[in-house]
């Protein structure tokens, strides 16, 4: 690791011990909110839980619970994976939030991750269709205490909260 990218991680690491949380960045790309328009129903897959986060107090029912709420919120359907084969496009919202936990166990770096995915025609290509290709996405990362923890349940929220802002845009335009 260079000298840098120490200087960066320790800098991180100093934040989070002064507040628990610290959100450090997010990157949306805009421009493939367009990809969103005229999706109805769609599928939701969220990774397992890291058991770090788990042992943690982070549940994955929850962090589920509170994607579909959200979804249900704005009349977006969500239908079982296995039914996606019937859906157009087999459109799904992916969930991936990964974990390290620091040496001493008190402090997490978190990185949340949405990604809209749907199979998508080549142009330069018609007959050659790819599967589950991500055209909307939203990256955070943060550091969380252990103690303040379970406001990753926050975390998750504002990247669902911007998928469905993306997703109302693209659809009242």
């Amino acid at each position: 690791m260079n000298r840098i990218n120490r200087l960066f991680v320790i800098a991180v690491f100093l934040l989070a011990i002064v507040d628990g949380l610290k959100f450090l960045h997010a990157q949306e790309k805009l421009h493939s909110s367009a990809s969103l328009k005229g999706v109805a129903e769609m599928g939701l897959l969220i990774e397992n839980i890291n058991p770090s986060l788990d042992s943690a107090g982070i549940d994955g029912t929850t962090v589920k619970n509170i994607v579909l709420d959200k979804l249900d919120e704005i009349g977006i359907k969500t239908v079982p994976m296995k039914e996606l084969v019937n859906i157009k496009g087999a459109p799904y919202l992916y969930l991936n939030i990964g974990a390290i936990k620091s040496s001493q166990g008190n402090i997490f770096s978190i990185s949340v991750n949405v990604e809209f995915r749907q199979n998508v025609i080549l142009s330069r290509n018609t007959k050659l269709e790819s599967f589950g290709i991500p055209t909307w996405t939203i990256s955070s990362i943060g550091l969380f205490s252990k103690d303040k923890i379970t406001r990753l349940y926050d975390f998750v929220k504002k990247a669902i909260d911007k998928f469905i802002y993306a997703y109302s845009y693209a659809n009242s335009h």
